[in-house]
């Protein structure tokens, strides 16, 4: 069984690779002259921060029933 730190270790290697990834897009795409290259690796990095921002939601997910859960004990 996970513990909240494995979850919050994980999901925060997680988001680093998105941002990395939403970053190469966005510098590949200033590198690159042809409008409809240069779009797609837009969108792509558009989705990466979309994905960014589902995994801090899911981040935000562990915190709170972690919270909840030490709660309970008390």
């Amino acid at each position: 069984m996970f513990i909240k730190k494995d979850l919050l270790e994980f999901f925060d290697s997680m988001m680093e690779l998105e941002k990395q990834q939403r970053d190469f897009f966005r510098t590949l795409s200033i590198a690159v002259d042809d409008s409809v290259i240069k779009n797609a690796l837009i969108r792509l990095a558009d989705d990466e921060q979309r994905h960014a921002g589902q995994v801090q939601r899911i981040i935000d997910l562990v915190n709170s029933v972690a919270d909840m859960d030490s709660e309970k004990k008390t």
